[in-house]
């Protein structure tokens, strides 16, 4: 066998970094900043730097060898690939050495590194090195875009339009035990297919005080972002400045409460076509003059999924796939939010103890802020020097995500009994969606005779028993489930869904830079392996319920 494909298995961390510390590889393990990499920080090198992504070491080096989280650039479980089941209790202490456990446990290592390795190689080959799916995806789109990505160094513009981007719309129309058929629609490829339509491309728009719509034309309304006061039912998103109300999460309210909203005119225009306004004002318009889409970029990848669908090659599907909705999101980059991260020997900047320390400490002229004991050293933080920010485009981030939110906004007033959406799904007991396999058309995932919902994405919902799929065993599946942040049983689910506290203990920690902080007690951990107690969401939902009597006119469409 070629000695690059060759497969070593180590019985102590001692004899694998010895081997592997003189090497000039790139060294991936899936989900490795979260889990693995936290037992190498002891073989660390003092004033190394370490890359840190939102609390996910991201890359470091030990000798000449570079370590980097899989996880970056294949942002999904493994098994969406490929990947050998496994009984985990022969891992326990007392089974593990068992000859023929230990050879169970070692055929199942090498299928998760060789499975690994044929997924990175293949992304490495057709998107390049890159460190994350989002700079790969960017650096695919630029390749295909008919303009050059342009960027800026000053975020002037970026403070002036973030505030007109927000995520996706998880939202529970309704919680509890709900014992009636309904049906999940998904939109296919939701933000391609908005990224197909046009949006703002420049760093500069005409401000204008007022509603500045007459004279425009309906795109140039579509890609503006307006600051208007209303009463809205249900079709704007709003988080309060104050934090107060929904703890600041992302909402879209449907209440008698005049508001402030700041929308793209996605939104605005779905929101008048469905008549879901009322007294409205708008207070300023934010017109753009150049706008741009990413049609050849999107066509080209859907046209390569296809091709690799039917080839039955499923990791061109995947990478595919991802690559279509990762880059979107670059556009919205925060560069003064990222951090430089340095490796200290504790005892020579005479960190012993917590005790010993203040927050900030200067080493050659730089401050350097205290992340955290990482091993036997001290984890530095500093804020990237403003030379080194680049930014996209904030506002193409915003028009595209608010294009999202709109043709949802659209198509659950078209349904009826909506149970919960979430970003491009909805679950109604009634649908009337335009269907079918192209872009932005709509796909039934499946139909159900009970639902269990306990919160934003914390649901199980049970098939009909002409409609279960199987799994990749042949095996028929019962329950369509989420659980995000724990792993719960459907019936778990659905004793949370009424009203239940259930415990969820993970088997194994996970590891976060800088620590999780539990905001009911106060505390940060940074390794997350203690019991949580989920409970069902407590929010009033009543008046944020479609009322299926109200009518909506729909007529213009997306």
């Amino acid at each position: 066998m070629d000695s690059a494909r060759s497969f070593y298995h180590f019985e102590t961390t001692d004899a694998f970094v010895e081997f592997i510390r003189d090497k000039e590889f790139v060294c991936y393990a899936h989900n490795g900043g979260r889990f693995d990499f936290h037992y190498l920080k002891n073989y660390m090198e003092d004033y190394d730097e370490v890359m840190v992504i939102a609390g996910r070491i991201a890359r470091f080096k030990i000798g000449i060898c570079e370590f980097r989280d899989s996880w970056n650039i294949l942002p999904v479980p493994l098994a969406m690939y490929q990947k050998q089941e496994q009984d985990y209790s022969i891992h326990e202490h007392t089974e593990r050495k068992k000859p023929e456990n230990w050879k169970r446990i070692i055929d199942y290592l090498e299928s998760d590194v060789r499975n690994l390795y044929e997924i990175v190689i293949k992304y490495r080959e057709r998107f390049g090195s890159n460190l994350t799916q989002a700079g790969g995806a960017m650096r695919e789109l630029n390749r295909m875009n008919d303009k050059p990505l342009p960027r800026h160094k000053t975020r002037k513009f970026y403070d002036d339009y973030h505030p007109y981007y927000f995520g996706g719309r998880v939202e529970c129309f309704k919680t509890g035990i709900i014992e009636r058929e309904f049906s999940v629609v998904d939109i296919n490829s939701a933000y391609p297919f908005a990224m197909l339509h046009e949006h703002p491309y420049c760093f500069d728009a005409d401000d204008i005080a007022g509603d500045a719509r007459d004279g425009l034309s309906r795109t140039q309304i579509e890609t503006g972002f307006y600051d208007v006061s209303c009463v809205a039912r249900g079709c704007f998103p709003w988080k309060d400045p104050t934090g107060i109300e929904e703890d600041g999460a992302l909402i879209f309210p449907s209440d008698d409460k005049p508001r402030d909203y700041r929308v793209t005119g996605w939104e605005l225009l779905a929101g008048i076509e469905t008549n879901a306004v009322e007294n409205m004002t708008v207070k300023r318009t934010h017109v753009f003059d150049t706008t741009t889409n990413f049609r050849k970029f999107v066509l080209n990848l859907y046209e390569e999924r296809k091709a690799a669908k039917a080839a039955g090659d499923k990791a061109g599907d995947l990478l595919a796939k991802l690559a279509l909705n990762a880059s979107y999101g670059r556009f919205a980059i925060a560069p003064f939010r990222f951090k430089d991260y340095q490796l200290f020997p504790a005892d020579k900047i005479g960190w012993l103890h917590p005790s010993n320390y203040d927050d900030w400490f200067d080493v050659d002229g730089r401050a350097w802020e205290f992340a955290g004991f990482f091993g036997r050293h001290v984890l530095g933080q500093s804020t990237v020097p403003e030379k080194r920010w680049q930014f996209y485009n904030v506002a193409t981030a915003g028009s595209i995500t608010g294009f999202v939110r709109a043709y949802l906004w659209r198509a659950i007033c078209r349904c009826s009994d909506v149970l919960y959406c979430d970003t491009d799904s909805i679950a109604a007991g009634k649908t009337a969606v335009e269907m079918g396999g192209e872009l932005g058309q709509w796909e039934v995932e499946g139909r159900f005779t009970r639902a269990g919902i306990g919160g934003k994405k914390l649901y199980a919902f049970r098939y009909c028993d002409a409609d279960r799929p199987r799994d990749k065993h042949g095996n028929l599946i019962r329950y369509k489930v989420a659980s995000k942040g724990v792993r719960l049983t459907a019936m778990e689910i659905e004793s949370v869904a009424r009203g239940e506290t259930v415990t969820y203990t993970p088997d194994v920690p996970t590891y976060k830079v800088g620590g999780f902080v539990d905001k009911k007690e106060g505390t940060k951990t940074i390794a997350r392996y203690v019991p949580r107690k989920v409970t069902m969401l407590k929010r009033n939902l009543k008046k944020r319920e479609i009322d299926d009597d109200q009518k909506h006119d729909t007529s213009s469409g997306d």
